[in-house]
Formats: structure tokens, C-alpha cells, sequence
């Protein structure tokens, strides 16, 4: 049984927002400025399971107008974003966490500013039990092998108290969806 009726929802969750967030808050920017949470609605929440693809992904390195809004050290050598979206499986780079490493971006050599996008050969699909209500992402970094966190993830918050524009799209399909017959499909029961 296919359906061709399949519903596909994006969501692009970033840092930045051109809504009202004082009288209708959907984004919310954590004090360091390396963590946001966009409030998902209702409706998509409920839908239940779900199937995850990471479409894209941008990282801003630092600010183009002033290098000492950054997010990385000199040592960096990768970003990542990770959020509270649980999955199925487990992924030893979040300790078992749950929290899924949406994405991550080499930073080429001899970059200290510019914007990273999301290192892909094919895009990283989950399963995902239900979505949050809201949905934080984080970003990190890791340093080269001799610098002194020997490798680890650090969050991206040690340079900056500013907001570097980040952001990551996603594309769901959701189980309930793709369990519902055409009426091409019902009718051929039927009969």
C-alpha cells in the first residue's frame, strides 16, 4: 500500500525571529545566546511519531562587522547543533543523552569568521517518538586533540554575549499520515 497523500512539514528553527516575540513569544534566546527554543504548535505536536530529515544547516562564525562577536576559539575545528529531539537509537558524540546531533560543519582551515553549513553526503534521517513542544537547539564545538578539552564537544558560548545568527531546517513526515488510505486504496477494499 502506497500513499501518494502523505503529508511533508518543514520546520525551520532558528536563532533569530521576525515575529513579535514580546506579545506572542514562539522563540525564546537563552541568556548565553548559544541556545534557543522555538515553541512547535499543537497541532504538528500531537501527530505523534515521526520521521526526520535535516535538510540544511548554517552556522554564523562570527559577526562580519566585528571579530570579537565569535563563537568558536582559534582551536576549533567543527560545530555542531544538537537538540532535545528524542530518536531512536543512540549516538556515543551525546553520551547517550537522547539528544539527537542534528548536524555538523568542518571549519576549513585558517577561518575565523564566515558561516558553516551542515557536512553531508546524504541527510541524517531519525525516528523521532513525538516531538517536543518546544524544541531547543544548542551549538558546540570541538577543539584539535592537543588543545586542552582533548577533543569533547564545548558549548559555543565562550566568546560572545551576542545573538550569531544560526539556524536548521527540517523536513517531518509523521506515521499518523502515512498509515491513512487513499480513497482510491479504501474503495478497492471495498469493492
Amino acid at each position: 500500500m502506497s500513499n501518494v497523500n502523505v503529508d511533508t512539514y518543514v520546520l525551520r528553527l532558528s536563532n533569530t525571529s521576525n515575529g513579535d516575540d514580546d506579545i506572542n513569544p514562539l522563540l525564546s534566546v537563552a541568556s548565553d545566546k548559544n541556545e534557543w527554543t522555538t515553541q512547535i504548535p499543537a497541532r504538528i505536536v500531537n501527530k505523534g511519531k515521526c520521521f526526520i530529515k535535516v535538510i540544511s544547516g548554517n552556522m554564523t562564525l562570527e559577526d562580519s562587522s566585528n571579530a570579537a562577536k565569535r563563537i568558536v576559539g582559534a582551536e576549533a575545528v567543527a560545530v555542531f547543533w544538537r537538540s532535545n529531539i528524542p530518536y531512536l537509537g543512540f549516538d556515543i558524540e551525546d553520551r547517550g543523552s537522547g539528544s539527537a546531533i542534528l548536524g555538523s560543519a568542518l571549519i576549513p582551515v585558517g577561518t575565523q569568521g564566515g558561516i558553516v553549513t551542515i557536512d553531508s553526503i546524504s541527510s541524517r534521517t531519525f525516528t523521532c517518538p513525538r516531538l517536543p513542544e518546544r524544541i531547543s537547539i544548542k551549538k558546540f564545538y570541538s577543539e584539535t586533540v592537543s588543545s586542552i578539552d582533548n577533543g569533547k564537544l564545548i558549548a559555543a558560548n565562550k566568546y560572545t554575549a551576542f545573538i550569531i545568527p544560526a539556524e536548521i531546517v527540517l523536513e517531518i513526515t509523521f506515521d499518523e499520515d502515512m498509515s491513512v488510505m487513499t480513497n482510491r486504496e479504501m474503495n478497492s477494499i471495498r469493492n
